[in-house]
């Protein structure tokens, strides 16, 4: 489960949480890894010849998944992405479960 929040203002702790998830049967909140994806700064050099040379620039990089148990940081005009990754209990029953996300 993928969560993007865009900031208006700053913020100083961005967090999630999740409730059990209740349907056929529960699939308890203790099952859930809650992530942040974070972004930052890197600077990518072009080596390949096929490419036309260019200047250094700095580019964003969303990939790197942190546990961030005090919260993210948010910055006006900017997102956040909070990662819910359900890990399902091997005797859970099939069908349709239900919870509530906090943000």
């Amino acid at each position: 489960i993928s969560v993007s929040l865009y900031c208006l203002a700053d913020l100083a702790h961005i967090k999630g949480s999740i409730s059990d998830l209740k349907g056929t049967g529960i699939i308890p909140a203790s099952a859930v890894t809650v992530y942040s994806i974070y972004q930052i700064p890197m600077i990518w050099i072009w080596e390949d010849k096929w490419l036309e040379a260019r200047p250094l620039t700095w580019e964003r990089v969303p990939n790197l998944m942190l546990d961030v148990p005090a919260g993210l940081p948010g910055k006006a005009g900017e997102s956040r992405q909070i990662i819910f990754d359900v890990e399902i209990p091997s005797n859970a029953k099939p069908g349709e479960y239900k919870g509530k996300i906090d943000i």
